[in-house]
This record gives structure tokens, C-alpha cells and sequence, in this order.
């Protein structure tokens, strides 16, 4: 783990479980890691961390052991993670579901409108989202906003892709990256702005 003071990173004490594609939302002082997956074969995980600004420790899990999907929220107090896959690669189908924090524990809300994984997320968490992009079937240019109960679909981003990353909140967002195809072998460095009502690159 390492932490940025606007001109270095530093190292700071580590997750309590490594792991990889795992979902984050919060800040320096206060996030949730959950998900992901460790080493080896299909080892798709639930566990959950809290960071307190020094130290990672175990808390409630997840309901679903899954892996790339997307994550937003302000703190460890509150946010929600949506998407991903419950399998590996081999068997990989894109999900809708999604689960809100509370500071405490998770709990299952209303699915996304379009199951699918490898996509970003942005946004206050439980009362404000932001999704676009990802993979099922096809690349996604799908976005949803979350209204602290359920998802609506919204004007599309411009260019579909998956593997990107996101910023902002619901009213101020940013898409940066990713591939447009289901591989990331086909990358780019597009860049898009979200206004609350429309995408621009």
C-alpha cells in the first residue's frame, strides 16, 4: 500500500491479504478494499478491509466472492461496489449485482439495468453513482446512475471500452483508459468528462 501527499507516494503497512482486480472506494484516511482474488486457481474471494489512515483490518465480508467490478463511495462509513464476475476467466459471465456498505456490513440492493464486468465506477457511493463502460457479450458503452436506491440509464459515453478507470462524482465525472476490446490488447488513452447529463471527450 502506498500513499500520495500531492508530490510523493510512500509506503505505508500492507493490505492484511494481497490480492488483485479487487474494488476500493474512500480516501488516505478512510477507504474499504473488498473482493478480488488471491493467488492461484479461481480463488475469488469476499474478504473486506478497512483502512483507518494506518492500518488495514478484516471486516464484515462481502455476500458474493467477486472480481473486477466497479466501487464508489467518500469513506469507510459508506459506499457500494456493483458488477464484476463471481467466476474465473474461463467461466467468466458479467454480473448486475450490486451491495451497499453501511460502516459495517454489506447488503444486497437493486441490480445494475446491464450485468457486465471490467467496468468503472465514480461517485459519493450509497447515495450517488456513477457506471459506464465494461464487457458482456460485447465491449459497453452502457452508463447508469445510482440514486441511493436504484439505477437509471443515462446518455451513453461516446466510445465503448473496458478496463478504464473513473473519477468524480455523478456530476463531475471522468473515464480515462481501458480497452475496446475483451482483452487488453487494444488499449487506449481516450479521455471523457461526464456533466450529470451528457459525455465529452
Amino acid at each position: 500500500t502506498e500513499t500520495y501527499d500531492g508530490t510523493d507516494y510512500s509506503e505505508v503497512n500492507n493490505l492484511t491479504t494481497g490480492r488483485y482486480a479487487l474494488g476500493v472506494f474512500g480516501t488516505q484516511n478512510s477507504a474499504i478494499a473488498a473482493g478480488g482474488a488471491v493467488p492461484g486457481y479461481n480463488n475469488i474471494c469476499s474478504l473486506t478491509e478497512e483502512w483507518n489512515g494506518t492500518n488495514w483490518s478484516e471486516v464484515n465480508d462481502l455476500n458474493n466472492a467477486r472480481w473486477h467490478f466497479g466501487s464508489a463511495g467518500d469513506s469507510s462509513e459508506s459506499g457500494i461496489i456493483f458488477g464484476g464476475s463471481y467466476a474465473s476467466p474461463a467461466f467468466a459471465i458479467g454480473i448486475a449485482t450490486t451491495e451497499q456498505w453501511n460502516g459495517s456490513s454489506w447488503s444486497e440492493v437493486n441490480d445494475l439495468n446491464q450485468a457486465r464486468r471490467h467496468l468503472v465506477g465514480a461517485g459519493h457511493g450509497s447515495t450517488s453513482a456513477l457506471v459506464t463502460g465494461g464487457f458482456e457479450i460485447a465491449i459497453q458503452n452502457d452508463t447508469e446512475e445510482w440514486n441511493g436506491t436504484a439505477w437509471t440509464s443515462v446518455s451513453d459515453i461516446a466510445s465503448s471500452r473496458a478496463f478504464g478507470a473513473a473519477a468524480g462524482t455523478q456530476n463531475a465525472g471522468l473515464m480515462f483508459g481501458g480497452s475496446t476490446n475483451a482483452s487488453t490488447a487494444n488499449t487506449v488513452g481516450q479521455t471523457a468528462t461526464y456533466d450529470g447529463t451528457a459525455w465529452t471527450e
